[in-house]
């Protein structure tokens, strides 16, 4: 009779000791084991993220000259100092003698996005220039000013002749549009 009792007291114990000390420390197991893999995940994407950012950044060491053009072309902050050595050694090269710069205006550029209006951080810039010298000087400076990798475009051209009997140069009046970024 005693076995009889002593069988049911010893399960009732280990159920009571599997409730109470096992399964506890299994669920705590299963969790501590769910948030290392959670972690290794994470870990897994953050070495994934830094290969890419490698290669990008290898990728642009590659494309230095080609970012420093756009960089020049398109310069974060206007100013009209870098702009007018870049036109004064322009005309100089191509045989003009520059006479006036001045800023006319500078307009802000709006663009659609999804049906509403959002203004741009590219600002165009009016700039007037005077220069003298020929005709082929201008036509010469005209061309490389386009080509060149500032976004300058050529608007409008004046033209007044010098009444000098030495010379047969001319006055030119240029109106260019720069673009830059606005801050």
């Amino acid at each position: 009779m005693k076995r009889l009792f002593a069988i049911p007291i010893i399960l009732l114990v280990a159920i009571l000791l599997v409730v109470y000390l096992i399964l506890p420390n299994y669920t705590r197991y299963q969790r501590i084991s769910q948030e290392v893999s959670d972690n290794q995940a994470e870990l897994a994407r953050i070495q994934d993220f830094s290969v890419k950012m490698t290669k990008t950044a290898e990728d642009l060491l590659e494309h230095q000259e080609n970012l420093d053009k756009i960089r020049t072309g398109l310069p974060e902050s206007f100013s009209l100092a870098p702009l007018l050595d870049f036109l004064q050694e322009q005309a100089q090269s191509s045989g003009l003698i520059l006479e006036a710069v001045s800023q006319e205006s500078s307009v802000a550029q709006t663009r659609r996005v999804q049906g509403e209006e959002k203004e741009s951080r590219i600002k165009e810039f009016k700039i007037d220039i005077s220069v003298s010298g020929f005709l082929s000087s201008l036509e010469s400076f005209i061309k490389s000013i386009e080509k060149s990798s500032r976004m300058i475009e050529v608007l409008s051209i004046y033209s007044s002749s010098i009444e000098d009997e030495e010379s047969d140069t001319s006055n030119f009046s240029l109106l260019l549009k720069v673009r830059a970024y606005a801050e």
